[in-house]
């Protein structure tokens, strides 16, 4: 299962495809997908992990974003 999240009103939902009318704001709006997102102030100092060839990361510097490895999100330890 994925996370999304409405760009208009930022509801987010968990669902493998993100849905085509907000639920939230009842308009046919942008999602973006936040699976494994995990803002910068927060990510420091923690491990990930490849599910698919098992590389795993520690972060060390501070930055947003997701990590990819093998076309797939990274998933936090």
């Amino acid at each position: 299962m994925n996370s999304w999240k409405c760009d208009s009103c930022g509801a987010q939902y968990d669902a493998n495809e993100p849905p085509e009318i907000c639920p939230s704001c009842g308009k046919s709006c942008e999602f973006r997908e936040i699976t494994n997102y995990v803002p910068k102030m927060e990510r420091a100092g923690r491990g990930y992990k490849c599910e698919v060839c098992g590389n795993e990361v520690k972060i060390t510097i501070d930055g947003g974003g997701m990590l990819k490895c093998c076309d797939q999100h990274m998933t936090l330890k």
